[in-house]
């Protein structure tokens, strides 16, 4: 234990919350500084795929859907079915986030902004964590905008993910219970641009058309530039770009990052190394390099790749579901391009 038992997290997202659970089961005294009236002000799609890789139990209370499939299309053409018990969750991330905060006796301090002028001022040796979101990210960022709707029609047990690649992103519909889904767009354009085309794709499905929103439209920056850990001042989550830049997929990744930090932190190991050796780190700096790689292909290119990809290569390296191993094997199943980005990967890493 330090000499100073306490830590301060300035944020409690998924990141800040996922850090000071494991900073108290260490014992530690954690303050989580929340600028909002309440948690979970960003929006978000609330989907978590494959929850089983979390450090931790999501509470139940916050699950919505348990989800045991995906649905994926390239240019508004089937691509792919995909199947799996526990593939991934739909929860209400407010919940989540309030019933971990009460689980492990967090204290959360809301409406209790902290300036820019005053974070300069502060040092890594004030047992501090920054947690704060996008805002404070110095990489590469897209917009996304969705909105929360109530439906006539039925939702199954299923992602659906919509690959266009024009914009370089997708359309998501997410079911949040039997008659509501969150519909999204995020991509390579300005949020004016995704809000017309999020407009146009629900005109299309005749499932959502004309149905009632329950939220209004909502939009958010998203961290697609990689995971850059900050030297001076301890950060984790999206602050660092805790983010799979081909997915946006952000709760997860954000929370075994945060997790990871805090145990670094309560062993007196160095946290920002804790970060690199992740397995986070490694997953999202490859997702990040076949990014680089699709954005330097025409819009035709991009939706052939797509179409030419193996289904097990879309859902294992989608959802960071792989080892060093088995992607040599997923670099066998993959088209040349693909595959020598994968292989150039395993052999620099």
């Amino acid at each position: 234990m330090a000499e100073n038992d306490g830590y301060t997290i300035i944020g409690a997202g998924p990141a800040g919350i996922a850090s000071a659970v494991n900073l108290s089961k260490h014992g530690y005294n954690v303050t989580l500084l929340e600028a909002a009236p309440r948690l979970a002000l960003k929006p978000c799609g609330w989907g978590i795929p494959l929850p089983g890789t979390l450090p931790f139990k999501i509470p139940e209370e916050s699950i919505l859907k348990h989800i045991d499939g995906a649905s994926l299309y390239v240019d508004g053409k089937h691509a792919l079915d995909y199947t799996g018990n526990n593939l991934g969750v739909i929860v209400d991330k407010r919940v989540m986030l309030e019933e971990l905060a009460r689980e492990y006796g967090l204290e959360v301090r809301y409406k209790s902004p902290v300036t820019p002028s005053k974070l300069k001022s502060l040092s890594r040796k004030e047992n501090l964590v920054i947690a704060t979101g996008v805002p404070w990210y110095k990489g590469e960022t897209i917009n996304a905008v969705q909105i929360h709707l109530k439906t006539s029609t039925s939702w199954g047990e299923m992602f659906e993910f919509y690959f266009d690649s024009d914009i370089i992103g997708y359309y998501w519909v997410f079911p949040l219970d039997r008659n509501t889904v969150k519909v999204g767009v995020g991509g390579f354009r300005d949020a004016k641009t995704l809000r017309l085309l999020l407009s146009k794709f629900i005109k299309k499905d005749s499932r959502i058309r004309g149905s009632t929103p329950i939220s209004p439209l909502e939009g958010a920056k998203l961290a697609v530039g990689g995971i850059i850990p900050s030297e001076d001042i301890l950060a984790v989550g999206e602050a660092i770009g805790s983010v799979f830049p081909l997915t946006g997929e952000g709760i997860r990744p954000s929370m075994i990052i945060g997790y990871e930090v805090g145990e670094a932190l309560a062993r007196g190991k160095d946290p920002v190394q804790a970060i690199k050796k992740s397995s986070v780190y490694w997953k999202v700096s490859l997702q990040r390099r076949i990014l680089e790689g699709v954005k330097k292909l025409a819009p035709k290119s991009r939706a052939d790749f797509l179409r030419s990809l193996n289904p097990e290569v879309i859902i294992r390296v989608g959802l960071g579901d792989f080892t060093k191993a088995s992607l040599l094997r997923l670099a066998l199943k993959s088209p040349g391009s693909l595959s020598k980005i994968l292989k150039s990967f395993i052999h620099t890493s």
